[in-house]
């Protein structure tokens, strides 16, 4: 598998260059490129969730853009790519125009079958950002239910399969600028807990050139999994965002 990897992580070094879209690279000092939610489908062909990080860095402090992509890579010539967000400092990329390859199919993931709860997870979270419900249902448990703090102090929930569109469309009615990004903090074979990872955070608009490597979480995702479905899931969002100063993946 560290063939595609090692391809795919030049392709992103390219990408955040400008060489691949037209990005204002040349006005930049800062391009850090962070990676999550990574499946490795097969040796030909990886899904995975890319936060770039632009700014220029004069010793003192930065003002920082956040372009959040989803990729679907096999090689230079068969990539596809969505964008997901722009933030922060949205006037650095105010001439900027969004190309997409194509459109992401979800296709190969539809045969895909997860060894370990950290693929399992991240195809649950490629499910939700795409909303796509066949792929939900190949991860989770027919009764699964989720659980998700709203933003106003209310709460909404999946009870079953069965709810799965309308949970989704409540779920991008909250969080319209969403990326389910998860770092995982601790598992064991029924239980993992998780991280949202959210670079969109206004806190990261304005970082001192120490903090650039800062990444904000805000919430504490748990899974319960039963025989490689997931069964349970609890959004638990938090009072304050943590703060970890360690890259995913940094190029």
């Amino acid at each position: 598998m560290s063939d595609i990897r090692n391809r795919f992580e030049s392709y992103l070094q390219r990408f955040a260059d400008g060489k691949i879209v037209d990005l204002p690279a040349d006005d930049f000092n800062v391009r850090d490129v962070t990676v999550t939610n990574l499946i490795n489908v097969n040796s030909e062909c990886l899904f995975a969730v890319v936060h770039f990080l632009f700014g220029y860095d004069d010793g003192s402090e930065m003002f920082t853009s956040n372009l959040g992509y989803r990729f679907a890579y096999q090689d230079d010539e068969h990539v596809s790519f969505d964008l997901d967000y722009l933030s922060g400092n949205t006037y650095l990329f105010k001439d900027f125009k969004v190309k997409k390859e194509k459109k992401i199919d979800n296709m190969p993931l539809y045969s895909f079958v997860p060894e370990n709860n950290r693929d399992l997870i991240y195809l649950f979270a490629w499910a939700l950002d795409t909303g796509d419900k066949k792929l939900l249902e190949n991860c989770c448990k027919e009764d699964v239910n989720i659980y998700r703090a709203g933003v106003n102090g209310d709460h909404y929930e999946m009870n079953g399969l069965k709810d799965a569109d309308i949970f989704m469309k409540k779920d991008k009615e909250y969080y319209f600028q969403n990326q389910y990004s998860l770092v995982i903090e601790r598992e064991d074979e029924n239980e993992v807990l998780a991280y949202h990872l959210y670079p969109a955070n206004t806190g990261n608009k304005h970082l001192g050139s120490n903090t650039r490597y800062v990444q904000f979480f805000n919430e504490d995702v748990t899974f319960m999994i039963d025989q490689m479905k997931i069964q349970n899931v609890i959004f638990k969002r938090k009072e304050r965002p943590i703060v970890k100063r360690n890259r995913i993946i940094s190029l």
